[in-house]
């Protein structure tokens, strides 16, 4: 992703996003990631990988401190 990026500009990517995106406004988007919804246990032949429900322009990569962590991110 960040070869592509770099070379060619920003990148359109499918996420498995979390309820409380949806209240996102600024910076890094932190969620606790046990809270992100799942397909159903019956389908279990399906990747959990593969869930997705939500498309985002990725346009770069950065690092920060959070909370005293050293946090990447896309």
């Amino acid at each position: 992703m960040m070869k592509e990026i770099y070379d060619n500009g920003p990148i359109v990517v499918a996420i498995n996003a979390a309820p409380d995106l949806y209240y996102y406004s600024a910076g890094v988007f932190i969620t606790n990631t046990k809270n992100i919804p799942t397909e159903d246990n019956e389908n279990e032949s399906m990747n959990p990988w593969m869930f997705t429900n939500h498309a985002v322009v990725c346009i770069g990569w950065g690092e920060t401190i959070h909370e005293g962590n050293l946090l990447q991110y896309w």
